[in-house]
């Protein structure tokens, strides 16, 4: 079809809302190569590149050349909204599909030929039955089809997801249409086998790494309070904006927060509200906001075009993932990167465990065990009751059903939301992918370890772990002597905290709780030795609860471990629950105290809770034994295991009194065993149950001191 520059550039600015607008390096060839008919294209360049939108383009220009809609596959769409505003600026339709309950709405409208552009969660949905479903008649045809981020398609990379490869089934649908796939990095393994994949008229682009001035380092930072402290000391002096990785969602709020309290202006950015996170991203690229704490399940955060630092206060997964999140970084402006090595709080896990981040790939035992369970339910399962059985993380449990129904033949198969078993017999092929999977993961761990012990050459590892080639350094020895491109920073940042911060961090932690927010529905399969299931009856649920802190913080999260390794817990923490105690201040007032029992350490929580009852005035009922000693709680790898674990061993001794009582535990992991005793308490006619933990696994931290006045403009005061 016919292009020119002048209604590129046109329909760029108007994509963009920049009048003034021109492509980027590479941006305009790569949208010529997508235009003709069955053009297959992988471009490769780096986050914030603009490849979706050199998709938008091209969707613009096909639409009005009388082309059919365009498909995004995409395994991610946390950032889904920049490409709808960008869509809608160029006057595109576009809706977002993200499970199979939109059938009757946007299923509807795409097969009316009412849409533009259609993105796919290509995670959240049966993706080749949905495939199938699109393309029939009497649905348009698909003129250019965008598969994004597809190094997720790899099994050879460590970022594999087998609920996107499954794609491959649908391939023939697609045999005539152009493609255009994206990534942001690949090595030559993941290029072959996306070739193979994707046929021999594959073409790729990757327009070359452009010279950065970048810095990377790292920073040996192993405490919480370290890191916090290297915060509040360096960045009020680093010229903004930058963003600011965290593991989980949970430290991005107390970071930001942390950095408001040293006069920086910065933001969490978590909310899942595209309309609020639109603000962010708006304030961050108008700077007024300095810094963006971003939980790295975001993906690459805010592609800002003059990012000036990135700070990673957890390390990333991979290197792969940690190229990504640098975006542009260096290349319009000069940068620097700093990955801190630390052992502070775990990890968020899959959402149903609360623990740290755990290994996806299940073993062969694991797999097996899929296989029998489902032998035994020929009706099918949903991975909840699988978990009632495997004790394996929930979103490994889903993983490993994806990879049983990649095979061909398929020894699972999904039908109307469970999963039901085809075939016992565990193919040969799939322990050969389960051992490649296997071993990239381990290689993306030792790339990170490695990274961290380094003390220079940080940018060609880099590159070379990312990219699996040799690449020239980030700073050429003539980028200072008239080369095109931004200067590189004079000087690395420090990588040591002063104590005078440290301090002042930990005290800052020290005024931050955790709520338990209490479970109101029993888990899959309900409790066989309690009679429960489905959901739990209003009257008989425990009230909001809290904990001192996170569990191995650097505030009180230290005293707990320390209180668990001697068998006492210090009168400091007693003083420091009293506090939150007043703070809190639950309503109606506990009138009595009571905790959890404990077979393996009788004396440990008992001895704790009456000293905070005698500490509180109030009086002290262990009300509560436990009758059977199981496996500790931390053994359990998802949620309903740790459920059937507590399931039985709970009993009351005798009649508890009848007002509100404060329920007392040292560690609050799933919140199963206070859901269990709350239900034995308010069963016998307690009115009210408020549990209190010493630490939490999970959980926001929620500040109690006075409300932190944020700083007014994106510089720090």
């Amino acid at each position: 079809m016919a292009f020119s520059e002048e209604t590129g550039r046109a329909l760029l600015r108007l994509a963009t809302d920049d009048p003034s607008a021109t492509f980027r390096s590479g941006q305009e060839q790569a949208l010529r190569q997508v235009l003709p008919d069955g053009a297959r294209v992988l471009l490769v360049q780096p986050s914030g590149w603009g490849k979706t939108l050199i998709a938008l383009l091209a969707a613009k220009l096909l639409r009005q050349e009388g082309g059919g809609p365009v498909l995004v596959v995409t395994p991610e769409v946390t950032n889904a909204h920049r490409d709808v505003a960008i869509a809608e600026r160029l006057g595109l339709s576009i809706s977002l599909w993200t499970s199979d309950d939109d059938w009757h709405t946007v299923g509807a409208t795409w097969r009316a030929g009412e849409l533009d552009v259609l993105i796919v969660n290509a995670v959240r949905s049966n993706l080749p039955r949905l495939l199938e479903r699109l393309m029939a008649q009497p649905a348009p045809p698909v003129s250019l089809l965008l598969l994004e981020h597809v190094q997720a398609l790899c099994s050879c990379a460590p970022a594999f997801q087998p609920a996107y490869r499954s794609i491959q089934q649908a391939l023939s649908l697609f045999a005539d249409t152009r493609c255009l796939l994206t990534a942001p990095a690949l090595t030559p393994a993941q290029t072959a086998e996306l070739g193979g994949l994707f046929g021999s008229n594959l073409v790729t682009v990757r327009h070359g790494i452009e010279r950065r001035a970048l810095y990377l380092q790292t920073a040996p930072l192993e405490s919480q309070a370290e890191r916090y402290a290297w915060l509040a000391r360096h960045v009020p002096a680093l010229e903004g904006p930058g963003i600011i990785y965290t593991a989980t969602k949970r430290d991005a709020h107390q970071i930001a927060e942390w950095l408001n309290v040293r006069g920086v202006a910065a933001e969490g950015y978590t909310a899942t509200q595209a309309a609020h996170r639109l603000r962010l991203e708006s304030a961050f690229l108008r700077g007024r906001i300095k810094a963006l704490v971003v939980p790295s399940a975001y993906g690459a955060g805010v592609h800002h075009p003059e990012l000036r630092f990135v700070i990673h206060y957890d390390p990333p997964a991979t290197l792969a993932e940690y190229y990504r999140q640098l975006g542009m970084a260096g290349i319009v402006a000069p940068a620097q990167a700093l990955m801190m090595a630390g052992s502070g709080a775990p990890a968020e896990g899959d959402g149903d465990s609360e623990g740290g981040r755990s290994s996806l790939v299940p073993s062969a035992r694991e797999l097996q065990q899929v296989l029998t369970v489902l032998r035994a339910a020929p009706q099918g399962l949903t991975p909840l009751r699988l978990a009632a059985t495997i004790n394996a993380p929930l979103a490994r449990i889903r993983y490993a059903l994806q990879l049983l129904a990649l095979e061909s033949p398929a020894p699972v198969q999904k039908v109307e939301g469970r999963w039901r078993l085809v075939s016992d017999a565990l193919p040969t092929s799939l322990i050969i992918r389960l051992d490649r999977l296997g071993a990239a993961e381990q290689d993306g761990l030792e790339q990170v370890r490695r990274y961290l012990e380094l003390e220079s050459g940080h940018w060609e590892f880099l590159l070379e772990a990312a990219c699996g080639e040799k690449l020239e350094p980030a700073f050429p020895e003539d980028a200072a002597d008239g080369a095109d491109g931004p200067l590189p920073p004079e000087e690395p940042l420090p990588t040591e905290a002063e104590t005078e911060f440290i301090a002042q961090a930990r005290s800052f932690l020290r005024r931050s709780s955790v709520v338990i927010e209490p479970r109101k529905q029993w888990p899959p399969g309900g409790l066989p030795r309690y009679r429960v299931r489905g959901r739990m009856p209003q009257t008989l649920l425990a009230r909001q609860g809290k904990a001192l802190c996170i569990r191995g913080d650097s505030g009180w999260g230290e005293l707990v471990e320390e209180g668990k390794r001697t068998g006492r817990f210090s009168d400091e923490l007693v003083d420091a629950c009293v506090r939150l105690f007043y703070e809190w201040r639950p309503v109606p007032p506990p009138q009595w105290v009571t905790c959890i029992p404990s077979l393996r350490h009788p004396h440990l929580v008992p001895d704790f809770a009456a000293r905070l009852a005698r500490a509180l005035n109030l009086p002290f009922h262990p009300v509560l034994a436990q009758t059977v000693d199981r496996p500790p709680q931390h053994t359990m790898a998802n949620s309903t295991r740790h459920a059937l674990n507590v399931d039985g061993t709970l009993r009351l001794t005798e009649r508890p009194p009848q007002g509100p009582v404060l329920l007392v535990d040292d560690i609050v992991n799933s919140r199963w065993t206070f859901t269990i005793a709350s239900w034995l308490l308010r069963r016998a006619g307690v009115a009210a149950v408020f549990p209190l933990a010493l630490a939490s696994h999970y959980g926001l931290p929620t500040n109690t001191a006075a409300p932190v006045r944020r700083a007014a403009s994106g510089q720090s005061s």
